[in-house]
């Protein structure tokens, strides 16, 4: 089986490739699917990441849960302790500043700690899939540990492109399965 480091960086390439327009176009249709599934419809208060990169756009996600009155929380990166904390976002244009490392991240001192047990959805980023829902991240284990962190029956739906999903990847014991693996063109359950 081929190494986690040899598919993040193909697929990191070609993401780097993508224009904005094929991110836009393709990140719409992923968000009129998502919209439509039960899980997304039910929920109220639902943890998602903040795209950069060429990473599906979640801002436009963010907007339609405002819209719809859901809750939103994002993780928040605490390096020193190598975890994601999440914390309420009510305001993008106010909330947020960009990082050291280039990403949009919530304003510390504005943020509000959200309860982890009041999430009841979690849109989960990542770099590749598989079509058995297995994921890989940039490889520090900050998503497995905050989705660890999850009630059992709150689902984790990844959001990403057609060519993020290989047939196989690499996975160890400690990765988080995803329940759905959701692309421009189809939903992996």
């Amino acid at each position: 089986m081929i190494k986690k480091k040899i598919v993040r960086d193909g697929i990191l390439l070609l993401r780097k490739k993508m224009t904005k327009e094929e991110v836009q176009q393709k990140s719409q249709a992923i968000l009129e699917q998502l919209i439509q599934l039960k899980e997304y419809k039910d929920s109220s208060c639902v943890s998602i990441y903040l795209g950069f990169a060429n990473e599906v756009d979640t801002f436009m996600i963010i907007n339609k849960m405002k819209s719809q009155g859901k809750k939103i929380v994002i993780p928040y990166t605490d390096a020193s302790r190598v975890e994601l904390i999440p914390v309420y976002l009510e305001d993008p244009s106010k909330d947020l500043t960009m990082s050291a490392f280039g990403y949009p991240e919530p304003i510390f001192e504005r943020a509000v700690k959200a309860q982890i047990e009041d999430i009841d959805l979690v849109i989960v980023p990542g770099v590749a899939f598989d079509v058995t829902k297995n994921r890989i991240g940039f490889g520090k284990g900050y998503y497995d540990k905050y989705l660890s962190k999850m009630r059992p029956e709150v689902k984790k739906i990844a959001v990403a492109y057609d060519y993020q999903v290989l047939e196989s990847i690499p996975s160890e014991d400690h990765d988080v399965k995803m329940d759905y693996v959701m692309t421009e063109s189809r939903i992996v359950s």
